[in-house]
């Protein structure tokens, strides 16, 4: 019976050692899984941030080829304003000119009907 207590104690004892082992191996194995796993996110995680980057760059590059070309327009459009700024100043300096020229005839006409009258 002593015998059989000895046999059972050593049978527990290389169950427990055996079950410690492979307690050890299965977290040893979730800890590798795990840190695969984190590697893997992270591998993950930096192709997505460079996706991310690259999208923002071309983005990027696209509003500064839209503000480029809004900068062309906006100096063309100055340019046109100053052109009929130009044209108009022109214009109202011949406008007062051909006032000037108006009132002269219409005053050279008034002289010529007087003059006219006095003679006739």
């Amino acid at each position: 019976m002593n015998d059989f207590a000895n046999k059972m104690e050593e049978l527990k004892s290389a169950i427990e050692v055996e079950m410690k082992e492979l307690k050890e191996n299965m977290m040893s194995g979730i800890c590798k899984e795990n840190e695969k796993m984190r590697e893997n996110v992270k591998k993950d995680m930096r192709e997505e941030m460079e996706k991310m980057r690259e999208d923002v760059l071309e983005k990027v590059k696209s509003l500064c080829m839209e503000v480029e070309e809004v900068k062309k327009e906006m100096k063309e459009q100055k340019r046109c304003v100053e052109f009929v700024s130009e044209t108009y100043d022109e214009l109202k300096k011949e406008n007062a000119y051909i006032k000037k020229e108006m009132k002269e005839k219409k005053n050279v006409s008034e002289k010529v009907v007087t003059l006219s009258q006095k003679f006739s």
